[in-house]
């Protein structure tokens, strides 16, 4: 029986490079462009530069968000697996449970995370997945949508971080061989507001003017009238 080879035994030499002040991005290998892809989003959506697919996201420093891994483009035959490595940077990554709270993927049938239980702090977690644990008989997906979910929090100093994500090639399946793709996340402080002093001075004091009711003159008078005849006085 076939099976997905340990992370650190498949996986390529990763070579990361420093951002100033961003924390890491994965370096984009020359043969990955085109073909298949998956890409990045953020939930609640922020202030991002696209609502689809963007490249920048600005958000309070320590507010919490959702990553959201998508299969954009499958391969044109579908997959049994994937394989990322996804680096955070500076960002804190508050892991699930369980990898299969963060693996949403609704085909997966054996998932596993690297490290497997993250002090979120590391700067790196790795991911997969696959139909079937018998890569003999793993069906194929071609399933487009969310696959993956990891809660992220900006930290509390100012700065950004990028995101960066991989796909790990592998002969023992066939996966969802996406090209590299990468967020930038901006961290900010929250505005602040200064009261606005309002200048002391005297109360006016509202007054009222009495209503003065005349009072008739002479004793109380009733008088008849009638309705439809003619009369030599109206009253």
């Amino acid at each position: 029986m076939a099976s997905l080879r340990p992370w650190l035994l498949i996986a390529a030499p990763l070579v990361v490079i420093a951002i100033a002040g961003a924390g890491w991005q994965l370096a984009q290998p020359a043969s990955a462009t085109g073909g298949p892809e998956m890409t990045l989003n953020v939930s609640p959506s922020g202030h991002c530069d696209d609502l689809l697919a963007p490249t920048k996201c600005t958000f309070p420093a320590g507010k919490q968000f959702q990553l959201l891994i998508d299969v954009a483009i499958p391969p044109p035959g579908g997959y049994q697996a994937f394989q990322i490595e996804l680096s955070y940077g500076s960002l804190i990554y508050k892991p699930g449970g369980d990898q299969i709270d963060e693996i949403v993927w609704p085909e997966a049938a054996v998932s596993i995370r690297f490290p497997y239980a993250p002090t979120g702090s590391e700067g790196l977690v790795n991911l997969q997945s696959v139909t079937s644990a018998d890569l003999n008989t793993a069906p194929f997906s071609s399933f487009i949508g969310t696959i993956i979910v990891l809660d992220l929090t900006c930290p509390s100093s100012i700065g950004a971080a990028t995101i960066g994500l991989r796909a790990i090639p592998d002969s023992a399946a066939v996966l969802l061989d996406s090209k590299p793709s990468s967020l930038e996340i901006n961290c900010q402080a929250l505005p602040t507001f200064t009261p606005t002093a309002t200048p002391a001075g005297p109360t006016a004091t509202p007054t009222s003017t009495p209503t003065t009711v005349p009072t008739p003159s002479g004793p109380p008078e009733i008088s008849l009238n009638v309705k439809g005849g003619v009369c030599d006085h109206p009253a």
